[in-house]
């Protein structure tokens, strides 16, 4: 059974691939947002406010809880999955996973 620490290291290894394979050279604010993506989950988790003045929050967990379940309304039960499969699904919907967390403003705090 797949565990959200493998998953935030799939998400870490993901977003270094994206860099890597140059994936958003013609994008500027994904390009932007995988950078962050990285800095996210590969890094220990980081807190930010959410508002100011506000309580600070693990926007590293928020962004792993949007993202199961976004992944479970496209159909993906990754904690069961083989997880190549996985892998390769969050390969082909990356640029799709750093806009859920661009809108949702992840990134904002970073």
């Amino acid at each position: 059974m797949n565990t959200f620490a493998d998953l935030k290291i799939a998400l870490g290894d993901t977003a270094k691939k994206a860099a890597k394979d140059r994936v958003f050279s013609d994008d500027k604010d994904l390009r932007e947002a995988n950078a962050r993506a990285i800095k996210m989950f590969t890094s220990q988790p980081i807190y930010g406010r959410l508002t100011p003045g506000g309580k600070p929050v693990n926007i590293t967990r928020r962004a792993m809880v949007r993202l199961h379940i976004y992944m479970k309304r496209h159909g993906m039960q990754w904690k069961s999955m083989d997880w190549e499969t996985v892998k390769q699904w969050l390969i082909d919907n990356w640029d799709k996973i750093l806009k859920v967390m661009l809108s949702l403003l992840m990134f904002a705090i970073l």
